[in-house]
């Protein structure tokens, strides 16, 4: 929610003098790849990538590895992110991840401001799919109305009787 919110009202704000900073570094790319993750502006990284990375870590007293877990995610995250692939390790999840972050990118920050898409879907700034079309499309592609049909037959079957010798 706090990335959302510095990436909405504060990187994309008209308003606000940060607004063309960004503009100018990161939304000069036109399509994502993995090594543009980190690509902006000093202080729009600092308050887009930065402040939402440490500051629940100064404010829950992360120990040190557990403050280096939540790095290497972050990091695995930004990385899926940009990678502009939409098969990934993680389809749902990461998959919808890429798709939106190019969308924001292609769309001129118009949307998609959140990484999970949630708080886009939340408060109405999805571009193109939003995170219960990228539900639907990925149920389709495994099939799962259909094994769900049939687990559901399967249970309703009675057991078999065992005879016993």
């Amino acid at each position: 929610i706090f990335s959302y919110i510095l990436h909405r009202y504060v990187l994309h704000h008209p308003d606000s003098p940060l607004t063309d900073h960004h503009k100018r570094w990161q939304h000069t790319i036109s399509a994502p790849y993995s090594f543009v993750a980190h690509y902006d502006h000093p202080l729009a990284y600092l308050v887009h990538v930065f402040l939402p990375t440490y500051l629940p870590a100064l404010f829950f007293r992360f120990h040190l590895l557990t403050y280096h877990m939540y790095l290497a995610i972050v990091s695995l995250e930004e990385t899926f992110a940009y990678s502009g692939y939409n098969v990934l390790p993680s389809g749902l999840i990461l998959g919808g991840i890429a798709r939106r972050q190019e969308k924001h990118l292609m769309g001129e920050g118009k949307g998609n401001y959140s990484c999970l898409g949630i708080c886009d879907f939340v408060m109405g700034t999805s571009l193109g799919e939003d995170v219960l079309d990228d539900g639907r499309e990925e149920a389709d592609n495994h099939n799962v109305q259909e094994r769900a049909k049939g687990r559901a037959k399967k249970v309703g079957r009675k057991p078999k009787s065992r005879s016993r010798s």
